[in-house]
């Protein structure tokens, strides 16, 4: 079992085959983890988890690839600091009150 820090989730991970001369990906599970100090602020670090069999004197080469493709979910703090908006636009003949509502978070308008 091999435990690889990692500042942030956007890892994948490869290791070498030597049959085909090439780095091949590997199942891993990546794992979040909070800390707090002792003045209360919190840190996040991420550890990514897997499995690499080799034998007796044989060298494993494993390669974290940065993948900048995977989607970023927003954290709460961020997503609580956008800007929400709710506007009553008038009334319409059946007395239907109209509205438009904004929210930058989950872009909606």
């Amino acid at each position: 079992m091999v435990r690889v820090l990692v500042p942030h989730q956007d890892y994948k991970v490869q290791l070498w085959n030597n049959d085909i001369q090439a780095f091949q990906g590997i199942n891993f599970d990546m794992f979040e983890q909070k800390h707090w100090s002792v003045d209360g602020k919190a840190v996040t670090d991420f550890e990514a988890n897997f499995v690499v069999n080799f034998l007796p004197d044989e060298v494993a080469v494993v390669k974290m690839v940065l993948a900048p493709f995977v989607e970023k979910k927003q954290s709460l703090a961020e997503l609580q600091h956008k800007e929400k908006q709710l506007d009553i636009q008038g009334f319409s003949e059946q007395g239907e009150v109209m509205f438009q509502y904004k929210n930058e978070a989950q872009n909606v308008t």
